[in-house]
């Protein structure tokens, strides 16, 4: 059994390479085509995904590119023809207009969600999902692939955790715990009434997990809420988690707190928006030059 990738673009190629080439390295055999999903409206970023070079680089994997007609932005839209129950009329015309100022349009087609056209077209049962920050020390694909195997009813395994933004956390909280069966409160993975921390903040991170494609495609049917979604005031995904554990479907932390450095680094141990494109917010500056050297220094490929 083999699973796919899905994994989202901007402006970062050399980065999401980067990310690849240390996926290959580790877990090559398991995995049989990418998905890559591009935000960045950047031809040369489209033609660094075309070039011998990058295609050479990943064979035997085939790679699917897919240029969105709309950036969807690290904010809530509402998805055309999508009407989830959370989403009130007066809601969707106020998120519409703020979309529409931020650039996106006033609803974002389906296809133009994050992930979406791996999900959609993905013949796989198990669909992986990362960020292009990431760099694989281990396989973690065949470990996962047992897992689903041995339980009809996961859903998604991956790093689960928001901590550093839950109000949990001060309560003693931790994945690990989480995994033991411990719940900080009856909201959970909600927060409490009182609570000032951000709602919904325990999911499973998008930015290195492992789905089930057909539980994917029933939470859409029935709560018309899709996995790349901002919904419902919370991070990519985590209003999807709350569905999942509604559903009574299982999930599973990928590994212990202690061991996941061993698995996977995620943007040098930090947060992955250390590594965007600077966004005049302070942000680290992406370079892409220094990519390039990382790339001819672990994996001998001259992008120069």
């Amino acid at each position: 059994m083999k699973v796919d990738v899905a994994i989202q673009s901007y402006k970062k190629p050399e980065l999401l390479l980067y990310t690849l080439l240390s996926l290959k390295k580790v877990s090559e055999s398991m995995i049989d085509e990418i998905w890559i999903q591009d935000d960045s409206f950047d031809t040369d970023v489209l033609n660094f995904y075309t070039s011998d070079k990058f295609i050479e680089a990943l064979k035997p994997w085939k790679i699917n590119l897919r240029a969105n007609t709309q950036r969807g932005g690290w904010w809530f839209t509402p998805v055309s023809g999508l009407y989830p129950n959370y989403l009130t009329l007066v809601k969707r015309f106020i998120f519409s207009l703020r979309s529409k100022y931020r650039g996106t349009g006033f609803s974002l087609l389906r296809e133009n969600s994050r992930y979406q056209w791996g999900i959609s077209n993905s013949k796989k049962n198990f669909l992986m999902i990362i960020h292009d920050d990431i760099v694989f020390h281990k396989d973690i694909v065949k470990d996962v692939l047992e897992r689903f195997e041995a339980n009809d009813n996961l859903a998604i395994i991956g790093d689960l955790g928001q901590c550093w933004r839950c109000e949990y956390n001060k309560l003693g909280c931790s994945p690990d715990k989480i995994m033991m069966g411990y719940r900080p409160s009856k909201s959970w993975p909600d927060i409490d009434i009182h609570s000032s921390g951000h709602r919904w903040p325990c999911r499973i991170n998008e930015w290195c997990c492992f789905v089930s494609l057909p539980k994917v495609k029933i939470i859409e049917e029935k709560y018309q809420v899709l996995f790349g979604g901002y919904d419902n005031h919370g991070d990519v995904a985590a209003y999807w988690f709350n569905l999942v554990i509604k559903e009574n479907y299982d999930f599973e932390d990928i590994s212990t707190i202690e061991k996941k450095k061993e698995l996977f680094l995620h943007a040098d141990g930090g947060s992955g928006h250390s590594v965007w494109v600077d966004q005049g917010n302070g942000k680290s500056k992406y370079d892409p030059e220094h990519v390039k050297r990382k790339i001819l220094e672990d994996f001998k490929i001259d992008l120069r």
